[in-house]
């Protein structure tokens, strides 16, 4: 938000629900004097919020894993996420070890994109699992740092315990405000 929009946004919100024309000074500072400790006290419920343990939709161990880092926001898109990585179809590639071929089991109407192919590199190291190495063809992880239905549904298959640290991006996560610098 530039500061124009936020000044803006501050102006309509002052006229339309704490004074107007005919406010005078004193009774406009303390409106205002209300609204800031209103807006604080909306942003600490956030806060206190956001931070609230989330219980795990599923047993899987990536999942239960995801549910106690990601925020409540980015852990709900990886619920959805999740819930559209069971209308996949997995098929190991005979040729190449760790290949998968992952394949929409029913032609959505509202993303075409979804009926396409895609091959999903996942090479599950059990014994040091932060050196396990996944990506998918159609690059959703490289690219916002959410993983994709297509490597949900290859993970799923491989029944992965645990996700690398290096995969979720630190402004997903509970902590992200940790190192903030003043």
């Amino acid at each position: 938000m530039t500061s124009t929009q936020r000044s803006e946004s501050v102006n309509s919100t002052v006229k339309h629900g704490y004074c107007d024309n005919s406010t005078a000074i004193h009774e406009f500072a303390k409106s205002f004097l209300e609204l800031l400790a209103h807006n604080k006290e909306k942003e600490a419920e956030e806060e206190f919020n956001s931070q609230a343990p989330v219980i795990a939709s599923t047993f899987y161990g990536y999942d239960n894993q995801l549910s106690r880092v990601y925020t409540r926001a980015v852990y709900k898109v990886f619920v959805s996420r999740l819930k559209s990585s069971t209308a996949f179809r997995v098929r190991p590639d005979p040729d190449k070890a760790g290949y998968y071929m992952v394949k929409h089991t029913r032609p959505p109407t509202d993303f075409p994109w979804l009926c396409h192919e895609f091959w999903v590199k996942a090479v599950v190291n059990e014994e040091i699992p932060e050196e396990s190495e996944f990506n998918c063809e159609c690059m959703r992880i490289e690219h916002t740092g959410m993983f994709c239905p297509h490597l949900l549904c290859v993970l799923t298959n491989l029944q992965v315990a645990h996700i690398p640290s290096r995969y979720i991006p630190k402004r997903y996560t509970r902590n992200a405000r940790e190192a903030t610098p003043i």
